[in-house]
């Protein structure tokens, strides 16, 4: 409620509806609008607001280096059979790498087979000690080299899928 008026400001008894942080507005007598008000911010909201300019700004470089990338790649290449033999080329760089992958795990578990092939066949022939800390160590980097060709193949099928 207003109680009066004096001098083109006004004063009242009660808070507005407006709220406590609401700007407030300074008017002359002609009804002018003079200057606005606007009180401090509590921490939390300044803390807010700098993590919102901070995201903004943030999101805005990565918008303009994603910009200046495919600006690059695109000035780079001249026409789709260009783009298309990149992306061959980096499928089969990927593929390649898969195969010796592959080969290798062959080759342990060619190896491994061997090892136990021996063992079993040796008969009454003395066989040189064995030592279960090599096979433990063979069987774990067969186990490895099988295991890490999945997440190998899934980036290769995941890039082939963003080349396209």
């Amino acid at each position: 409620m207003l109680s009066f008026i004096h001098g083109g400001l006004m004063y009242a008894t009660e808070a507005t509806p407006r709220g406590a942080y609401a700007p407030v507005v300074v008017m002359d007598n002609q009804g002018r609008v003079i200057k606005t008000l606007t009180p401090e911010l509590s921490k939390g909201a300044m803390a807010a607001k700098a993590a919102d300019a901070e995201r903004a700004l943030a999101t805005t470089k990565a918008d303009e280096d994603q910009k200046r990338k495919d600006r690059i790649l695109f000035d780079s290449y001249t026409t789709e059979a260009e783009i298309d033999l990149a992306r061959d080329r980096a499928a089969s760089v990927l593929e390649a790498q898969m195969e010796i992958g592959r080969a290798y795990a062959n080759m342990l578990a060619k190896r491994r087979s061997e090892l136990v092939k021996r063992k079993a066949d040796g008969g009454n022939k003395p066989l040189p000690p064995s030592n279960p800390a090599s096979d433990r160590r063979c069987a774990a980097q067969l186990h490895n080299s099988r295991r890490s060709l999945k997440p190998a193949r899934a980036v290769c099928d995941r890039s082939r899928a963003a080349l396209r």
